[in-house]
């Protein structure tokens, strides 16, 4: 029985710790927002994720000359 009384504990702290990491999260979101224009859409297009891609392959394989 100890055991499982442990375990328990555990599960507590577990749960204690993932309330901890939300809260954490929210802080950094809120500081963040502030620090650079939320209104700003961060997110790029396709085609430069396209063009990173291409370019990250050609420094693995690049062309013979």
């Amino acid at each position: 029985m100890p055991a499982r009384a442990e375990q328990m504990v555990q599960d507590n702290d577990s749960e204690a710790n993932g309330q901890e990491y939300n809260i954490r999260k929210k802080i950094e979101h809120a500081y963040k927002s502030i620090q650079y224009n939320s209104i700003v859409n961060i997110c790029r297009g396709t085609q430069f994720y396209s063009e990173r891609f291409l370019k990250f392959i050609q420094t693995i394989f690049p062309e013979n000359s």
